[in-house]
């Protein structure tokens, strides 16, 4: 009996979703990226991997700024684009003692407050 050895393939969908991570890995690895994509070791351990951004859509920056506004020692606003770790520290600590809610009011209005997968807020 002779075995067919299957070649690591690579389908449309997992170079679209991955191809950053492909490209990081032979970078990384010092490997070409076609022969990275194809490696059963790059195309398993990052290719497969769900892209964050894609699963989470973007933050609205009004609701953000709103929640900053009226309810930001509490940390909402953190809360509310994924932020949970200062979130709570702003919940503990009243806002950070009030500075960290102005900071962030600032960092909204000029509109480069982020998301935890680092978007920015539309």
């Amino acid at each position: 009996m002779q075995q067919s050895a299957q070649p690591n393939r690579v389908g449309p969908r997992m170079v679209e979703g991955g191809s950053r991570r492909v490209a990081a890995f032979a970078a990384a690895s010092g490997q070409s990226t076609a022969s990275a994509a194809f490696t059963g070791r790059a195309a398993a351990s990052t290719a497969f991997l769900p892209d964050p951004i894609m699963l989470h859509p973007q933050k609205r920056r009004k609701t953000a700024l709103l929640l900053c506004l009226f309810f930001g020692c509490f940390g909402t606003h953190r809360f509310y684009v994924g932020k949970r770790g200062s979130g709570y520290l702003y919940l503990l600590t009243s806002g950070v003692m009030g500075i960290g809610v102005i900071v962030d009011l600032i960092l909204i209005l000029n509109g480069s407050f982020e998301d935890c997968y680092g978007q920015s807020l539309i």
